[in-house]
């Protein structure tokens, strides 16, 4: 019998079919593994600022903030492109920890982010 509405597929596809998602699929499960990596990362974002701000955006989380600089080294792009990328590339998105619903963040919101983590975090 043929259906008459097709079965919704989901909005994300939880199965790489390509090498680039079977790349990003195994990067994560190390990230998942190994929560000091995020605890590190967040260490670094959060030693200046100990009051909170009760105003504005919420600031990245540290896991983002790891991936989108794991993304710019294996994209081997500047964070200006990788910017752009995050608006319409679900890969990417998907990768970060970004719905649909969740608006990219800008350029200069990527890159202050991603300065505040030290040499010594991406050494160890």
């Amino acid at each position: 019998m043929r259906p008459t509405i097709p079965q919704q597929i989901g909005l994300f596809s939880s199965v790489p079919r390509h090498q680039r998602g079977k790349t990003y699929a195994e990067i994560s499960a190390l990230i998942e593994a190994h929560p000091e990596w995020v605890r590190w990362v967040h260490h670094d974002l959060t030693r200046r600022r100990q009051v909170k701000a009760k105003k504005g955006r919420r600031g990245m989380s540290a896991a983002k903030v790891l991936r989108v600089v794991l993304l710019k080294h294996l994209e081997n792009i500047s964070v200006r492109r990788l910017a752009a990328k995050l608006h319409a590339d679900l890969d990417l998105r998907e990768f970060v920890g970004l719905t649909l619903g969740d608006k990219a963040r800008s350029r200069s919101t990527l890159q202050r982010n991603t300065a505040m983590v030290q040499p010594s975090t991406w050494g160890r």
